[in-house]
């Protein structure tokens, strides 16, 4: 046990040791401001766009709870029209619709008043702020330096002599990866509370948030929301990061794993798109990827919950691992 950890310090400070490796954590931090940033100037194109029109509407205890029970009869109405469709597509809004309806029933029974300033709340625009695709991006490209970079620049050979089996070095390397991948969101969480302290204030820094859980809502104070939400967008960010992983173990190409991986995070949406027409789209690998959608928005799918999207990705990363150790095994390193 002692020998695999100082294999793993081993790989970790080779990660480390490349330059791309370090600087890719000042470029994450300027991501996240140069996003927040974009955020805030949209915002407050909005709210002087909102300022110019009369905004003098003062609205009664009784007006709002009004308001949201209409919203909820309307939305009632659509899940009623929608469960009857026979067409799939029409029924992809109807978890988001009942998230929706369970949130203005737990506010009318709670006397929790919507803001109605317009402006964004600190945790809302923490959430907004995960860049897990950033993350997931710049994991992969260290990933592929650590793994595949080893067969192109002819270190994997020397690794390979040393008394370690071959399922230990590949071992190492995916645990160094997953840390790696770890701290990129750690590094994006704390950049994300400061950006939105910065750009936006404490407004609304003690306020709670609303989860959709298990068909459930629950109101939970707004660290734990944007930690389940961070929690939920690494594992997301693992997904693509174990994809490459497997690719760079079975084919020892930089360009290939990176491309397909790159390929797969711009065109996941599409595929989403495409996959909701089919009710086995389901299960197509990296169309529900999202999994921080399930607990904000509701679930993008039709019959699926968030437990079902992590158990079908984590099978397909099970078996892409279980592909790359077999080939890496195997294969003539020499």
């Amino acid at each position: 046990m002692g020998n695999f950890l100082s294999l793993i310090a081993v790989e970790n400070k080779k990660l480390w040791k490349r330059i791309s490796t370090v600087i890719m954590i000042p470029i994450l931090i300027a991501l996240v401001f140069a996003w927040g940033g974009l955020e805030k100037l949209i915002t407050n194109m909005v709210m002087n766009k909102a300022g110019n029109q009369t905004t003098s509407q003062s609205q009664s205890v009784g007006n709002w709870k009004d308001k949201l029970k209409a919203e909820n009869t309307m939305l009632q109405k659509a899940i009623d029209e929608a469960e009857k469709s026979e067409w799939l597509q029409a029924k992809q809004g109807i978890d988001s619709d009942k998230r929706k309806i369970a949130e203005n029933e737990y506010r009318i029974n709670h006397d929790m008043e919507p803001s109605k300033d317009g402006n964004p709340d600190f945790w809302e625009v923490v959430t907004s702020l995960s860049v897990w695709s950033f993350i997931a991006l710049l994991a992969v490209i260290a990933c592929t330096a650590l793994v595949a970079g080893e067969f192109s620049e002819g270190t994997m050979k020397t690794m390979i002599l040393r008394p370690f089996t071959r399922w230990q070095i590949l071992t190492a390397k995916l645990i160094v990866v997953v840390l790696y991948t770890l701290v990129l969101t750690v590094v994006a969480f704390i950049s994300a509370l400061i950006v939105s302290l910065i750009f936006f204030g404490s407004h609304g820094i003690g306020d709670n948030v609303f989860l959709w859980i298990g068909g459930k809502i629950f109101c939970v104070p707004g660290l734990v929301g944007s930690l389940a939400d961070f929690g939920l967008n690494f594992l997301t960010a693992l997904v693509y990061v174990i994809f490459t992983f497997a690719i760079c173990a079975m084919s020892r190409s930089r360009a290939l794993a990176t491309g397909l991986s790159i390929f797969l995070m711009l065109g996941g949406s599409f595929t989403t798109e495409l996959a909701m027409n089919f009710s086995w789209g389901k299960y197509i690998f990296f169309a529900d990827t999202n999994f921080s959608y399930f607990i904000t928005k509701g679930a993008p799918f039709y019959g699926i919950t968030l437990a079902s999207a992590l158990i079908i990705c984590a099978a397909y990363c099970v078996a892409f691992l279980a592909a790359g150790y077999v080939i890496f095994m195997k294969r003539d390193i020499a």
